[in-house]
């Protein structure tokens, strides 16, 4: 039987100021710029979910600003590989061929092959077209540069249409 009990209750919170949650939301913007424009998170709940973390255990005192933005950094790359996970599982489900046709099954063709040879730029292709991410948080993300970010893509662009036209009658 369920409770009738919220999970948060019984959770100690910490004690934020009103000038540290102020601040805490500035940070937790300039965090969401560098995602891409359709993230789901916003600034206030991106709070939210740090302190619900603080307040759940295992973070350890946070006696400052920097501490929150390590957690809100956790949680943005806790919510970006959930959400990748989300998109692999969505590409691993065999595809309705209504929808994609031999086009789309061609592509998904040069795209494995562009795996195979270049794993990281084929990764760059797939979280800027299938997850809409921005040049500077596929950067973070792999760690690398922006300029090798943008010839990764550059490189994969050329590899998927050289091999797609070589599939063309």
């Amino acid at each position: 039987m369920r409770s009738s009990r919220p999970r948060w209750q019984g959770l100690e919170f910490p004690a934020l100021s009103t000038d540290l949650y102020q601040a805490l939301r500035v940070h937790a913007g300039r965090l969401l710029r560098g995602e891409r424009r359709s993230h789901t998170l916003q600034p206030t709940a991106l709070v939210h979910e740090a302190c619900l973390r603080v307040a759940r255990g295992g973070v350890g005192p946070l006696p400052n600003v920097a501490a929150y933005l390590t957690v809100m950094r956790r949680v943005l790359i806790d919510h970006g590989r959930r959400r990748q996970a989300r998109l692999r599982a969505f590409a691993a489900a065999p595809p309705r061929e209504s929808s994609t046709g031999e086009r789309g099954a061609a592509l998904r063709a040069a795209l494995r092959a562009l795996a195979v040879r270049n794993p990281r730029a084929a990764q760059v292709v797939e979280l800027r077209w299938f997850g809409e991410w921005s040049t500077a948080a596929i950067a973070r993300f792999l760690g690398i540069t922006e300029r090798s970010v943008r010839r990764d893509e550059a490189v994969a662009l050329l590899a998927l249409r050289d091999h797609l036209r070589g599939l063309e009658p």
